[in-house]
């Protein structure tokens, strides 16, 4: 079948029902990133947005990675080219047989919500014979940046405690876990055009991590900061002042060697 033009969309417009995606915006918008994001900044596309497979391929094409909730996203992210060494698994909802397919494949990262999916993917893993790579998830959406880091023990919504992850760190360094923690992914507020709130926030995150770092003698490889961006027809984040002050705030706490998850 021959592609419809433009034209001949519009001439159906009345009974045809159509998106049309322009790719010199999508392109537009991936290479702002890039030019005003520091080097160690990977950028991941949040598949649950837009799973068109058409789309997926640009983001694979600009050498983006891919971040799925679902097994079905999986499958979409694949058949448009993505590796598993390109893909994050997110979401509070990954079943026992998702997770069992996550492993088998060797996806790059596994997103980790709560001590009991940690124990779940641990008695899989095992059963497997491989060693995943894990993120610990932190949810910090409904803490205010009034509270005091050494504080905040009660966080809420999806993600684990920090409570919850100190006893998890405390473990691996006990005894050879099945899973290798590569670092720690943080659940983050969304729709977000002040640029200098969600860098005060990343700042947080920072800090938190350091305290890990420093109390547990660790050097996490991996920061997934999330993303928040907000963005519609009448503005958007100002992502040139957000790149600067991320910069900075990468190099006041030495991270310029983790691979910073966008």
């Amino acid at each position: 079948m021959k592609p419809l033009s433009y034209k001949k969309i519009l001439e159906k417009k009345d009974f045809l029902p159509f998106y049309i995606y322009d790719y010199e915006t999508i392109k537009g918008q991936i290479l702002k990133l890039k030019k005003y994001l520091p080097p160690n900044v990977k950028v991941y596309y949040s598949v649950k947005a837009n799973p068109n497979i058409a789309i997926l391929r640009i983001m694979k094409n600009f050498g983006l990675g891919a971040e799925i909730v679902s097994w079905g996203e999986f499958a979409a992210v694949k058949k448009a080219g993505f590796k598993p060494d390109e893909i994050i698994f997110s979401g509070s909802t990954k079943s026992g047989r998702e997770i069992s397919s996550a492993i088998n494949v060797g996806l790059g990262l596994i997103s980790i919500e709560s001590g009991a999916e940690l124990k779940r993917l641990e008695k899989i893993a095992d059963n497997f014979g491989k060693k995943p790579s894990v993120l610990l998830r932190l949810d910090m959406e409904k803490c205010s940046r009034k509270d005091k880091i050494s504080n905040r023990q009660n966080l809420l919504g999806f993600g684990v405690s920090l409570n919850e992850v100190e006893e998890i760190l405390a473990k691996l360094l006990r005894q050879s876990a099945s899973f290798g923690v590569k670092g720690v992914h943080i659940y983050e507020t969304n729709r977000l055009f002040n640029s200098n709130f969600l860098i005060n926030r990343v700042g947080d995150i920072f800090s938190i991590i350091c305290g890990f770092e420093k109390k547990f003698g660790l050097d996490f490889e991996i920061i997934d900061i999330g993303g928040g961006f907000g963005a519609n027809v009448d503005r958007e984040l100002d992502i040139r002042n957000f790149g600067k002050r991320l910069s900075r705030l990468i190099q006041s706490f030495n991270f310029k060697r983790k691979k910073i998850i966008l």
